[in-house]
């Protein structure tokens, strides 16, 4: 049972605090304490940006840029690779529409039509063009490790974009080729939801949160208020070179070029949920800050534009088993064998809402009207696909497993310091990688206790090898050997092995260690030694401690501004409670007036009608006595007249 504390080896697909309570020596459990720290996509992201700046490794290599929303400062550094992203963008495509509309110039004179007009002429924003590469500029000598190395070189700030021009620069980016070379393409164009953001991210003073794009869009984009003054034209050549240029440097010093494609996409996601829930794909920098102003908790990652796309267009992930016996010292097995998570639907960047193009977890794509076979293909296929395009026959195991392997290291030992270590504790995790079309893998997110539901029959039998396997693995230990058949776990990482001395690699020979060293001999064998790490950059160092400085400042102003928002919503709420009162005591007083003014209005036909009544009541009256009075006068007079009557 489950919760039972009596046991020799306890499984569960998630874990509290509790289950660690009551763990003894000798109990096997299949989880880590703090594991959120590698699999949740916020812990993943810091953890690797951490790693990445203490080690000499560059996540960049395999890890798309990632951003915490719930940080005010990673969402400056999020709008920053936005703006610049969509420079490259635009540099982009002016090279390329310049290179087809010189193709087709060249064409109509070769085929002697230079009296034919035209229609689809390219004209670009020269100003655009200009800003576009310094943006470059500015990002080249960011990613240059030794620029402003001394500070002789700082020659005070540096010219930067204004608002308005970086709102001209992500429009700009927005534009199709059809519509920057004067064609109709037939599509019309979807309002975003802008919120109070500008295009290029920044607030927009005094308009109200959640208030759509306000103003409509002229047919002209050459008219749009962004294209103000600006000169639309044939760029100098110069320029073109220059851009040409930083292009090339941009691709020589960026790793995450290649993960960069026609569109500026980025993809949001929960920062603690799992199988595809709450993944959307956007391409509008108001729309995204407006999604993570309204939902807490949102991570921001860099959209692979250009993945590898098999299975008639479809877009995939591979979904590789991971078996960490110890973090401290870090051992690691992984399953020979993984499967590939197919898209429902072919992959297309025009169309971002259908999830099922771009998301490949099974919970996604299950009740898709394409599904076939599980939405999942094995490993042998992709393997004669890779031999298809590569004409090599172990591509995968030559080229693709030594990346994974790396990258699977280096990402747990990113999260080493921050998991507790027991010596009785393992975890089975799933990392999900992606294949870019440069045959390049990306770490996309490592998930907890991975789903092992059985969709086709070679799924069956992988998922009961690898269980029976695994069970093995637990039990043997260090006596773990492979069995002859494939596929099987095998050992990629143990630095316990790797921690012990060897005789073979000790600086010196046991004949030669009474002796004393020889001068000659250390200098000979310092000059062979490799210099490992990355060279200290001060300006790295300055960035890193303004960025400190700025969360220690934020995180200050935070706990006094949460102490002045309370007194705030105290004071508001007493002056609302006033305003209550007074207008209770107010409605009491006009029903009071009210009924006044309506016993004024009644009071004087009822005192006609009481008057009336009265006169008609002393009227009967009278007439009553009268005619008792008669009465009385006749009674006495008869009475007088039969005693009259008696005595004569």
């Amino acid at each position: 049972m489950a919760t039972s504390q009596i046991f020799h080896l306890k499984w569960t697909v998630s874990d509290c605090e509790d289950d660690y309570r009551y763990l003894q020596e000798g109990m096997l459990f299949n989880h880590f304490q703090r594991n959120r720290e590698l699999t949740t996509k916020v812990g993943l992201t810091n953890n690797l940006r951490r790693f990445s700046c203490e080690g000499p490794v560059d996540v960049d290599r395999f890890f798309p840029r990632s951003y915490d929303m719930s940080s005010a400062s990673e969402v400056q550094d999020f709008v920053l690779d936005f703006r610049r992203c969509a420079a490259l963008g635009v540099l982009r495509q002016h090279l390329r529409l310049a290179n087809w509309a010189e193709e087709r110039r060249r064409l109509m004179e070769h085929l002697n039509m230079d009296g034919v007009v035209d229609g689809s002429c390219y004209i670009c924003n020269v100003n655009v063009l200009r800003m576009a590469v310094k943006a470059m500029i500015h990002w080249l000598e960011d990613l240059d490790g030794t620029f402003f190395e001394d500070e002789d070189q700082c020659q005070g700030p540096r010219p930067h974009l204004f608002t308005q021009e970086w709102d001209a620069l992500v429009c700009y980016s927005e534009l199709t080729d059809a519509e920057l070379c004067g064609e109709d393409d037939g599509e019309e164009r979807k309002r975003k939801q802008r919120g109070s953001y500008s295009a290029s991210g920044s607030v927009i003073p005094g308009s109200a949160a959640g208030s759509p794009w306000r103003s409509a869009r002229a047919e002209n984009h050459q008219r749009w208020p962004e294209f103000e003054q600006h000169h639309w034209g044939e760029p100098p050549v110069s320029l073109r070179q220059h851009a040409e240029e930083t292009l090339k440097l941009l691709e020589a010093r960026w790793p995450q070029i290649s993960a960069q494609g026609p569109m500026n996409v980025w993809v949001v996601k929960p920062g603690s949920s799992s199988k595809g829930s709450g993944v959307l794909c956007m391409d509008s920098l108001p729309e995204v800050l407006h999604h993570c102003k309204t939902t807490s908790n949102r991570i921001v990652q860099k959209y692979i534009e250009r993945p590898l796309l098999l299975f008639s267009g479809r877009k995939f992930d591979l979904r590789q088993w991971v078996m960490v016996r110890s973090f401290r010292p870090l051992k690691v097995y992984m399953f020979s064998s993984c499967y590939l998570r197919l898209c429902n639907e072919p992959y297309d960047l025009g169309d971002l809402e259908n999830r099922q193009r771009h998301i490949s977890n099974w919970s996604v794509n299950r009740r898709g009207k394409h599904v076939a076979d599980g939405a999942v293909a094995s490993l042998d296929e992709f393997q004669e696909v890779l031999e298809m395009m590569t004409g090599q026959r172990g591509y995968w195991e030559e080229e693709l497993i030594p990346q994974l392997k790396t990258c699977i290291v280096q990402t747990l030992q990113a999260v080493q310091p921050n998991i507790i270590q027991r010596c009785e504790s393992f975890e089975v995790y799933g990392f999900d990688f992606l294949i870019g079309e440069d045959l390049k893998p990306w770490l996309l997110e490592v998930n907890l206790s991975p789903a092992c539901e059985s969709r086709t029959a070679w799924m069956s039998e992988m998922l009961e090898r690898m269980a029976s396997r695994l069970v093995e693995l637990l039990l043997q230990g260090d006596a773990f050997a492979s069995d002859g058949q494939a596929p099987d776990w095998h050992l990629i990482c143990d630095e316990h092995d790797a921690a012990a001395p060897s005789p073979a690699m000790s600086p010196v020979a046991p004949a030669q260690s009474e002796e004393a060293p020889n001068l000659d001999t250390w200098g000979q064998r310092a000059l062979t030694l490799t210099v490992l790490g990355k060279s200290v950059s001060r300006r790295f160092l300055r960035r890193l401690d303004q960025i400190w400085r700025r969360n220690a400042a934020q995180q200050t102003l935070a706990a006094h501004w949460r102490g002045w928002a309370l007194r705030q919503r105290l004071r508001r709420e007493k002056w609302r409670m006033a305003g209550v009162v007074f207008h209770r005591c107010r409605q009491r007083a006009w029903q009071n007036l009210l009924r006044l003014a309506l016993f004024q209005q009644r009071r004087g036909p009822a005192a006609k009608l009481i008057s009336t009544v009265t006169r008609c009541f002393l009227c009967r009256r009278e007439l009553q006595e009268v005619r008792r009075r008669k009465d009385a006068l006749r009674i006495q007079s008869s009475w007088r007249g039969h005693r009259g009557r008696r005595r004569a």
